[in-house]
């Protein structure tokens, strides 16, 4: 009975529509249920084939649109319109093929989309139209039809088919009667297995609680630690420092004004080292003035440091063209400078009596 009502719609609705189908690359399904609509040079058809159906199998979905030459189409994804609809979670929808901006015999434009169609359940679906709007390049008169609406030129317009309603049929091994339904025989129920002990989580618990308290102790006694900072004296700092500048020949390979950069550097590290003064920091003005009062220098801020320090800035600031010799000077300079203010070592009393003198 429900498969005679459903035939019987569908036949009614079969051939629906307003106006004519397409007159150009129009094709034919079997079964189908079609709806047209048109609207000045453009001209819809929507077609889904076949409208009754099982819902295991795969419906198509046909959607054709025609227009002037000078006319820009643009369509609708069906798919979206599907997702959008109140079967969104019965069926879905995905393209398989389209045809866009084929030219007719007749000198018009064809486009053309194909979907198909899944149904996960029986029943009656109400399937939305297609959609497609239009914008057309130049005003162009109709005389063929009188019921088509005359569109302006540069205005998008949007044109739109009626739904269809496809029966998806249950299939013989998906219904069942009343008798086959009360032949099922039921299962007796599954006998569960003895309820596992409670304590058998404690394991796992006391495992997680006992390495939880061997990490904190371990980080504990590591931060206990006192950290070991091995301190490099001032003379050996600088001894290296020299010793990877003199190995790099910048002012052999021509970066002069690199050179005296660094050698600058070095020696007011060494000086931060060695007398905890902030050298690096201070201008060569602001030095020789603090060193000027600072009897830990023992005058040789007024000397050695001045003409050092100035000879370094006249390369550095004022561009001033140093040659080779005049690096060697200055790198002589500063192992001097170096070698005649590192911090010696106390003799230890006995030992001759002495010390091994020198600044510090």
């Amino acid at each position: 009975m429900f498969c005679a009502v459903g035939a019987l719609v569908i036949s009614q609705l079969g051939g629906c529509g307003e106006t004519p189908p397409p007159t150009g690359a129009g094709e034919e399904l079997p079964r189908a249920l079609v709806r047209t609509a048109a609207s000045g040079t453009v001209t819809l058809r929507f077609t889904v084939a076949p409208g009754d159906l099982s819902y295991q199998e795969k419906a198509t979905v046909l959607v054709e649109v025609e227009a002037e030459a000078g006319t820009t189409v643009t369509v609708d994804n069906y798919s979206d319109a599907i997702r959008r609809s109140d079967h969104q979670f019965e069926l879905s929808a995905r393209e398989i093929g389209r045809k866009e901006a084929i030219l007719q015999a007749d000198g018009r434009l064809s486009w053309s989309y194909r979907y198909e169609l899944s149904f996960v359940l029986p029943g009656e679906y109400e399937l939305p139209g297609a959609t497609v709007s239009s914008l057309l390049a130049s005003a162009s008169a109709d005389s063929e039809s009188e019921t088509r609406t005359v569109v302006p030129a540069g205005e998008v317009t949007s044109l739109s088919t009626e739904g269809v309603t496809v029966i998806a049929e249950a299939t013989e091994s998906a219904a069942m009667t009343a008798e086959q339904l009360a032949e099922i025989e039921v299962l007796p129920p599954v006998e569960m297995k003895e309820e596992v002990s409670a304590w058998i989580w404690v394991l796992p618990l006391l495992a997680i609680v006992l390495i939880g308290l061997v990490v904190f102790f371990l980080r504990r006694r590591r931060r206990s630690r006192p950290e070991v900072v091995i301190v490099i004296p001032a003379h050996e700092w600088a001894d290296q420092a020299l010793a990877q500048l003199v190995a790099e020949e910048l002012a052999k390979r021509g970066l002069i004004q690199e050179f005296h950069y660094r050698i600058s550097d070095i020696l007011r590290g060494y000086i931060e080292r060695r007398y905890a003064v902030l050298a690096r920091e201070m201008t060569t003005e602001e030095f020789l003035a603090a060193a000027t009062h600072d009897a830990r220098f023992d005058g040789s801020a007024n000397g050695e440091l001045d003409q050092f320090l100035r000879a370094c800035d006249l390369v550095k600031y004022a561009k001033h063209q140093a040659t080779v010799a005049d690096g060697e000077a200055l790198l002589k300079t500063t192992r001097a400078y170096v070698a005649r203010t590192r911090e010696r070592l106390v003799a230890i009393a006995g030992d001759n009596g002495s010390d091994e003198g020198g600044t510090g």
